[in-house]
């Protein structure tokens, strides 16, 4: 029915919100376990949840403390977009001009939790290679995507990886699009990516596709219309397809979010 923001009156962020419980009126009391917090809708000051103490005003902040910090790469242009948690620590995926070639190329590196480097590939051959997102499978292998750029001036076209548990490769798929940016894992098995498809037009077209082990196309979706859209997430949705996370154009001059679901055959259900 609403929204409301709950922060410090100079914007800053002072952790979660741990439990909710209705007030004696029409609203809700937010609590919290582990420290004081800063805001409370609530005119009362009885705990809400059992064990819980209630928000109270006071200036008790946590503040993040930087544990480790690293530089990989060489002395070009290299970068990350993604990162995963692996056991014993991080698959990272992103795009490297600083090994040979002379192109950009897709880049995955394995560091330990401690954020040591154990391996670093890259992955790529033809024209310069993108990888924008990673998502580790239950068995340990990984799939990468991004886009791999056009000739000259044809359009870039969507491109994944997957990995073993050794970082090799055991296949290497584009697709019927633009962009990726996004992959998950579906139940009862199988993948999923998101990012911009082909529309024909110089606009913009949201894309979505369901793949198998083989990484061939089981389905796939576009959300076109008359102003854009790209789609920038993925989740697998317990009864079977995926819910995406969109940006999807009012009109011309004004974008706003979209969150749409798509069953386990890719037909379309709700889009809020």
């Amino acid at each position: 029915r609403g929204s409301r923001r709950i922060g410090a009156p100079n914007g800053e962020f002072r952790g979660p919100v741990r439990c909710l419980a209705p007030t004696r009126g029409s609203g809700l009391r937010a609590s919290r376990l582990d420290v004081p917090a800063v805001f409370t809708p609530a005119r009362s000051t009885a705990p809400p949840c059992p064990g819980l103490r209630p928000l109270l005003q006071t200036d008790t902040r946590v503040r993040a403390q930087v544990e480790m910090e690293r530089t990989f790469g060489g002395e070009a242009e290299d970068w990350f977009t993604d990162l995963a948690a692996i056991d014993g620590g991080f698959l990272l995926v992103g795009t490297t001009y600083s090994t040979e070639g002379g192109q950009f190329a897709g880049w995955l590196l394995t560091a330990t939790s401690e954020g040591d480097e154990v391996a670093s590939q890259r992955i790529g051959q033809e024209n310069d290679q993108v990888f924008s997102a990673v998502h580790v499978l239950a068995d340990g292998r990984a799939i990468a995507a991004g886009y791999s750029r056009g000739e000259q001036s044809a359009p870039n076209v969507a491109w994944a990886v997957l990995v073993d548990t050794d970082r090799k490769v055991e296949w290497s798929r584009r697709f019927n699009a633009r962009y990726l940016y996004g992959a998950t894992s579906l139940v009862g098995g199988g993948m999923a990516v998101v990012g911009v498809g082909n529309s024909g037009e110089r606009r913009s077209a949201g894309w979505v596709a369901a793949i198998d082990d083989g990484g061939s196309t089981l389905w796939e979706a576009q959300i076109d219309d008359e102003y854009g859209d790209a789609v920038y997430a993925v989740a697998p949705r317990h009864g079977g397809g995926v819910v995406v996370a969109a940006i999807h154009p009012v009109d011309q001059s004004t974008t706003g979010p979209a969150v749409i679901a798509y069953d386990a055959d890719g037909a379309f259900l709700w889009e809020h």
